[in-house]
């Protein structure tokens, strides 16, 4: 970023700091505001009572004393009122237009600056009223100026709260760009340390000293032209590294604006309460002076002013690395806020199940011709919880995020309506009439639990697509650091790689690099996973749960981390020897190293779309889902039992030896040991007996994950030798409960598959155009087909 879009971005920042000021100053005003149109309706009021009270006189009937000042005394507070009437106006007509030039540059103030003018019109009908002598007319004016109030500071509010959010959105983003222009700065300095280092250097080619060659000057004898080319390749050189320190000059400010910003919204959330305030400091306090990061940013630019190309990559990779953790910092205060937002719409959603459920017990009851006087009673109370988490509903930002406040609000208020209006029937002896607003009651609860509900389930699978995405990238990126280190040649001991292969080593090395990044940063989105669904979905939190521990038993971001320090030693002794402790891998070991955390990253992608099944609430692909790791668990549980000296159980022929016949769960081999095979379906087992609990609970897949747990159990006990190792052929202790595990799991398969395609029955389901079969009938199909291939290979 070069000085004049460091202060065009500099200058848009202060600008909105200074709006968020403005908007927070002028929404303090709205509360007294309120205060002060309330008194205002109890005023009119007093006013329409002392005319009411006023008894009617005979034309030409004198006034009396008394009269005289009852009179006086009502023009007064007439006048008085007025007056109120008028100042209101203009205070709400000046903070309208304050707010419709703030919105000018913040749209999000638009609605609140239309409500503040829908206030004063109303306020100057209100006073129109008034001077008419239409008191109550007035008083309903004045009332709803007082409802647009309300409005408008309710929506004020929501955009600065909005706001927020997504400046630590932005934020968050910020770092990670920064970071990337501080890497790329890096990599920049490397290659400028590479053009010193040859320019220091004889080329090769040309006579060593002491070496003269046939026709050219001895030594002693300077050649024409050469020293005037040296010093404009030095010159050259030294420019080049003025260009790329004042380049770290600007990502050392860029930092200390982020740092700046990090401030601001850190003291805006404390003072909002929001959950992620404490991660936000973490974040601040790495771009604070003095921090590392700082001060390596500002050690690069010192080096580069003097031409230490390789000093400003050692401390630009640290500043790179520290811009790296604020941007996990600023998404583990993302992740704690939208959980905490997501708890207060699982109390939320609770709340309306429970009234709905009441509500339609209230109905029941009524049917049944129970109290009226007792169901009305209970039926007030429905309509007053109802009204209370209409308001509660419009502010919960999880469905503000997703579109849906106003509609549950709507709905909630309706369900409060209804309720009422049953109570008031029910209270009259008039039963029959109450059950129509009592059923209208208990659809619209149930209608804004579903909103609520929408919006749950919208919001993690939104998340878990974006989890999806930084798999996808960060499996693409390892993918690629692969398939370069393969084309490395295998260098000598102590010999350096040079031109292209030193070329491809960077490459892939620095997408290696891409890659532990893209992984640390899809760890953190996993925790958020998890957090977020915790309290609203305690499946899909589960399914979360085995992606975090998976990543972090398979230590995931540390092995690619530490494969790309490696890939940077291959061919260059000097790094080499820097960590002698660690020696560099061949290039055929960090390939084949990187192909395999590209398997678990594929990994972790299909646990990511079992979350995102369990979130979308689809039962298909829920079921889908289970039969897949219910058929993945059978198939160890077949492994197990196979005897390798059995021609019968061998492996078929175009498969790899222990490798499933099904190429689709042939992403997952199973270990070969019946050890770590035991160890493993255990967990398997383990993992899918909560996801089973959403089956009915008669469901026999329940009681036949049950029996396989207790196969596996009595196979571990009877089948541990001295050391504890279970054996591994036909003959051992464990034969007999190794069928009845495959036994038992083949049912809990082939019984979620008998689901599947019942579903799959029962829906109208149509091929799209381009299609031979909808892609819901996609397993069936490759089965079908399977089949008859089998069929075929049998008669021939």
């Amino acid at each position: 970023m070069n000085d004049q879009s460091r202060k065009r971005k500099k200058k848009q920042q202060t600008q909105q700091q200074q709006d968020q000021q403005e908007a927070r100053e002028e929404m303090s005003q709205l509360p007294p505001m309120l205060e002060r149109e309330k008194d205002l309706e109890r005023e009119i009021e007093r006013l329409e009572k002392m005319q009411q009270e006023q008894p009617p006189k005979e034309l030409g009937a004198p006034q009396t004393a008394e009269e005289k000042q009852k009179q006086n005394e009502q023009r007064q507070l007439q006048r008085k009122n007025q007056d109120a009437l008028d100042q209101l106006r203009k205070d709400v007509e000046e903070r309208a237009e304050k707010m419709r030039e703030l919105a000018r540059r913040n749209p999000e103030l638009q609605q609140t600056a239309e409500q503040l003018d829908e206030a004063a019109k109303k306020l100057d009908e209100a006073q129109k009223k008034l001077d008419q002598n239409k008191t109550q007319e007035a008083k309903h004016e004045a009332q709803e100026s007082g409802r647009k109030l309300d409005q408008a500071r309710k929506s004020g509010r929501d955009a600065m709260e909005k706001d927020l959010r997504r400046e630590m959105a932005n934020l968050q983003r910020d770092a990670q760009e920064l970071g990337q222009r501080q890497e790329q700065l890096a990599q920049q300095s490397k290659d400028l340390q590479q053009k010193q280092e040859q320019q220091g250097q004889p080329q090769q080619g040309q006579p060593q000293q002491g070496q003269p060659q046939q026709g050219q000057p001895q030594q002693g004898q300077p050649q024409q032209g050469q020293p005037q080319q040296g010093q404009a390749g030095a010159e050259q050189l030294k420019q080049e590294a003025n260009h790329l320190s004042k380049k770290q000059g600007e990502v050392g400010q860029d930092m200390k604006d982020l740092g700046e910003r990090m401030a601001e919204a850190e003291r805006r959330a404390r003072q909002q309460g929001l959950a992620g305030a404490e991660a936000m400091e973490q974040a601040r306090q790495q771009a604070e002076p003095g921090a590392p990061g700082r001060e390596a940013a500002d050690k690069a630019q010192q080096a580069l002013k003097q031409g230490q190309a390789e000093k400003a990559e050692h401390d630009q990779r640290k500043a790179a690395r520290a811009l790296e953790a604020m941007a996990r910092a600023m998404q583990e205060a993302l992740n704690k806020t939208a959980a905490e937002d997501m708890a207060k719409l699982n109390e939320a959603l609770k709340q309306a199940q429970e009234l709905a459920q009441k509500q339609g017990q209230v109905h029941a009851d009524l049917g049944e011709k129970r109290d009226p006087l007792k169901l009305a009673e209970q039926e007030e109370q429905i309509a007053d919880a109802a009204e209370n988490l209409a308001g509660a509903a419009d502010k919960l930002e999880a469905l503000k995020a997703q579109g849906r406040n106003t509609q549950a609000k709507n709905q909630l208020e309706e369900a409060a309506k209804a309720a009422r209006e049953a109570a008031r029937n029910m209270a009259g002896q008039d039963t029959e009439g109450a059950k129509k607003p009592s059923e209208q009651a208990e659809k619209a609860l149930q209608r804004a639990a579903a909103e609520m509900e929408r919006a749950s389930g919208k919001t993690l699978e939104d998340r878990a697509r974006e989890a999806k995405d930084l798999a996808a990238q960060a499996r693409e990126q390892q993918e690629k650091a692969a398939g370069t280190a393969k084309e490395l040649p295998e260098p000598k001991p102590g010999e350096k790689l040079a031109g292209a292969d030193a070329e491809k080593r960077d490459e892939a090395a620095e997408r290696q690099q891409q890659a532990a990044k893209l992984t640390q940063r899809l760890e953190k989105a996993i925790e958020g996973l998890e957090q977020i669904a915790k309290e609203i979905n305690p499946n899909a939190a589960q399914v979360a749960r085995e992606a975090k521990e998976f990543t972090k038993e398979e230590k995931l971001p540390q092995k690619t981390e530490d494969l790309a320090k490696g890939l940077e030693r291959i061919g260059d002794p000097k790094k080499a020897a820097e960590n002698a402790d660690k020696p560099a891998p061949t290039p055929g070991e960090a390939a084949k190293q990187g192909e395999q955390l590209a398997e678990k990253l594929q990994q972790l992608e299909t646990k990511i779309e079992q979350f995102r099944a369990e979130a979308n609430g689809d039962q298909l692909e829920r079921l889908q889902a289970l039969e897949k790791e219910a058929k993945s668990a059978a198939e160890t549980a077949k492994q197990m039992a196979r005897d390798p000296n059995d021609p019968a159980q061998a492996d078929q022929p175009g498969t790899q030896p222990g490798q499933p016949k099904d190429p689709r769960e042939a992403q997952n081999p199973k270990p070969g040991d019946a050890k770590t095979q035991a160890e493993q379906l255990e967990k398997d087992l383990k993992n899918l007996e909560p996801k089973l609990e959403r089956l009915e609970a008669n469901a026999p897949e329940k009681g036949q994950l049950q029996e396989a747990q207790r196969a596996l159990e009595r196979f571990r006990q009877e089948n541990a030798k001295p050391g504890g190792t279970p054996q591994e052929t036909k003959e051992n202790k464990g034969g007999e409960h190794l069928k009845r595990l495959e036994k038992a799991l083949d049912g809990v398969s082939s019984g979620l598959h008998h689901r599947v395609e019942r579903l799959l029955k029962a829906r109208d389901i149509r091929a799209e155009a381009d299609e031979v079969a909808p892609k819901e009938y996609g397993s069936l199909v490759e089965q079908y087909y399977k089949a008859l291939s089998a069929d075929t290979e049998t008669e021939k």
